[in-house]
């Protein structure tokens, strides 16, 4: 289970805050974007199963497209450097003994090795609740990598608030059970799990995806060299890619309700 839980609402609240406990036997309501929201157990669990074999629901959703560009059409890649010596560094999110919660990511994002996605100023307000998944198409100079990905919503006055976030080590991109290398030049379909929430995006808002191959000290900086964890104090520099092409489509699943 992860627990999120939410500040005392003030007066003016416009509702980008999302406070909601979640595992197959939630049974709370959730302050929910300004809005106490009851009955969102059922309608979550009817909308998604929260089972794997639901996710085509949220792809195939007639909504799904409305706020996101048109598919790319070219080759279309870009390429970032990263460096285990100066990653990036963490802000806020579901941490422990941190400072933690939904932080303002700008500071983050102004990096050049940050890839950002950010959608036009929403024209009315898009409910997300339930899983959501990135399947990125990737390739790097180095045997071994992170890549992660951030959601925010981006307010009106430019701060981008965390949402939710994910990362997964590439040498894992096939099975938690055995590491898989890359080899320079392949391109990997790797799928990255960001947990769940519910959240309303508000009208005027942007939806922003925010890819990287670092956040730290949350997660331990990937040294690139392949070998076992913490074997030495060798780094290597990664060139890493994320692909957007027809055919290799990398992209965000957002399960948005009616």
């Amino acid at each position: 289970m992860q627990n999120m839980a939410a500040p005392t609402a003030p007066d003016a609240l416009k509702g980008q805050f999302v406070s909601v406990a979640f595992s197959d036997y939630y049974s709370q309501a959730a302050y929910q974007g300004g809005a106490f929201r009851t009955q969102l157990l059922e309608r979550w669990l009817k909308a998604t199963g929260m089972v794997e074999k639901n996710l085509e629901t949220f792809v195939g959703h007639p909504r799904y497209d409305d706020f996101w560009k048109k598919p790319p059409t070219g080759n279309e890649s870009r390429t970032c450097a990263y460096d285990p010596k100066d990653p990036v560094p963490n802000i806020g999110g579901q941490e422990l003994g941190v400072p933690l919660g939904p932080m303002d990511q700008r500071r983050a994002e102004k990096r050049p090795d940050v890839l950002l996605f950010t959608t036009d100023a929403l024209q009315e307000p898009v409910e997300v609740t339930g899983r959501i998944r990135a399947k990125l198409f990737v390739s790097s100079d180095c045997p071994d990598t992170d890549f992660t990905v951030k959601l925010t919503d981006v307010y009106p006055d430019g701060r981008s608030m965390l949402v939710t976030d994910g990362i997964l080590r590439a040498r894992y991109h096939q099975s938690f059970e055995r590491a898989t290398f890359l080899e320079s030049g392949q391109v990997y379909e790797l799928n990255v799990d960001l947990w769940s929430t519910s959240l309303v995006f508000n009208q005027g808002h942007r939806i922003r995806i925010a890819v990287s191959s670092s956040n730290a000290p949350r997660f331990e900086a990937n040294p690139n060299t392949g070998k076992a964890f913490r074997a030495d104090q060798e780094t290597r520099m990664a060139r890493n890619t994320v692909h957007l092409s027809l055919t290799y489509p990398s992209h965000v699943v957002l399960p948005v309700v009616r």
